[in-house]
């Protein structure tokens, strides 16, 4: 698998700067838009997500439960 610093994603609902993408670590830099729903439930077995919010808020369900 080939990791790349430096790309981005981007659609009309937000914008993906990958700032690091390695093995060990992945750090991106996510702006979304007012509204934007997020991906659906999932579950990850094998690496942990973390959020730092710089404005707004997110609003998470774990387990059926929401929390902002």
């Amino acid at each position: 698998m080939e990791y790349i610093d430096g790309g981005t994603l981007a659609d009309d609902e937000r914008t993906i700067r990958i700032k690091v993408g390695r093995p060990e670590l992945c750090l991106f830099e996510f702006d979304a838009a007012p509204g934007y729903t997020g991906p659906g439930p999932h579950v990850h077995r094998e690496h942990v997500d973390a959020f730092y919010v710089l404005e707004g808020a997110l609003e998470f369900e774990l387990d059926g439960d929401s929390t902002v």
